[in-house]
């Protein structure tokens, strides 16, 4: 029977890698160098209310391949153990202006457990603290779904990960640009 086969094939390949995990201790990989690439999607709508995006320090927008608005932030340290851990960017960000008023978001920390990232604000050069921003998902294909990603000109993107504005984030910015 071809299922029994593959069963105990699988079963015993299974015990070996376990036994050789088992044996490895697992060390935490720190973090530095690289970049993170975050789509800027919602650049268009933004700018259509009015509001400008800047890059802030080492931060470098731009347009990726395709044309899209795109924003690059250094990754200047963090440790994974595994999935488990955090990403660090000190030392850039982005700034959101419009009328008269500017948010700066800066020195962003991906925690890859809470599925959150962090960052230092400041509305008009006055700190605020620091909060969680985005709630990160993974993208999915699938039409219809709350983790499909659409990209600013309505196309689906296949991989990657989806920040969406915290429910106090985005309180945040409608209250400060009057949106």
């Amino acid at each position: 029977n071809l299922r029994r086969v593959a069963t105990r094939g699988a079963a015993t390949a299974g015990a070996v890698l376990g036994l050789l995990l088992a044996s490895a201790p697992v060390k935490a990989l720190p973090l530095a160098g690289d970049q993170t690439i975050v789509l800027l999607t919602s650049a268009g709508a933004l700018g259509s209310a009015g509001i400008s995006v800047g890059g802030l320090g080492s931060a470098v927008l731009g347009l990726d391949l395709a044309g899209r608005a795109e924003a690059l932030f250094p990754i200047t340290g963090g440790d994974l153990t595994g999935l488990a851990g955090t990403i660090e960017h000190d030392g850039s960000g982005l700034s959101l202006s419009g009328n008269g008023t500017t948010v700066s978001l800066e020195n962003f920390l991906i925690d890859t457990l809470a599925l959150q990232l962090f960052g230092d604000v400041s509305v008009n050069g006055g700190s605020v603290g620091n909060l969680p921003l985005f709630d990160i998902n993974v993208c999915t294909s699938l039409v219809g779904t709350a983790d499909q990603c659409i990209d600013g000109d309505g196309s689906i993107l296949l991989d990657g990960f989806k920040l969406s504005l915290t429910q106090g984030a985005a309180g945040a910015l409608t209250e400060v640009f009057g949106l």
